[in-house]
């Protein structure tokens, strides 16, 4: 669900939204009431065009890039895009069978793909546990917490510190607190299970 509000904005997204903040209470009850900000300020205008010129500025370009969506700017040393770390986020989603699709265009280390394998490693781990596997669900919340100290977690409140910062929306600036919420918080609670 965060996942897609990394990508342009477009009709539906409301919808993707819509229930977040009850997913999130278990785990961060600050992120639950970010989520219930961040979907009313979709709900009150139906324009999507101000919501997409936003993104485009924030994570697009072409000029000044006030937040780069991708972990190897906040990683590596020279600040640039496709580093060793960008490589790494990809060996860890070809270790779990996983690949971009062909017509997906940006970096294995955008913020979106790696919210997007997160969410995977954490359903792989609650199906594990449905099938009462223990071995299984203790290998991928190993998964999400390793990838999360060493990506994600590592750079998201540099990134979400950019977006709250420079943005012009209430709705960026509710989704930048609600990205760090979630994974800070998702990250503590794997590192007090193992």
């Amino acid at each position: 669900m965060v996942a897609d509000c990394y990508y342009a904005p477009e009709p539906g997204l409301l919808e993707r939204v819509d229930g977040l903040e009850g997913t999130l209470a278990p785990l961060t009850e600050e992120g639950a009431r970010w989520a219930e900000a961040m979907r009313d300020t979709l709900s009150v205008s139906r324009d999507w065009t101000p919501l997409l010129v936003e993104y485009s500025r924030l994570f697009v370009g072409p000029f000044r890039l006030p937040a780069p969506p991708y972990g190897s700017v906040y990683l590596e040393q020279e600040n640039r895009v496709m580093g060793l770390s960008t490589n790494d986020a990809a060996d860890f989603y070809s270790g779990e069978g996983l690949d971009l699709s062909e017509g997906f265009l940006e970096a294995p280390d955008h913020i979106a793909v790696e919210l997007e394998f997160v969410q995977f490693l954490a359903q792989r781990e609650s199906e594990a546990l449905g099938m009462s596997d223990m071995k299984q669900a203790s290998y991928y919340a190993d998964r999400q917490r390793v990838f999360l100290e060493r990506h994600l977690g590592a750079w998201v409140s540099q990134f979400t510190q950019r977006i709250i910062e420079e943005t012009r929306t209430d709705f960026y600036r509710c989704l930048a607190w609600v990205t760090r919420c979630m994974v800070l918080s998702t990250l503590e609670a794997l590192k007090s299970r193992s």
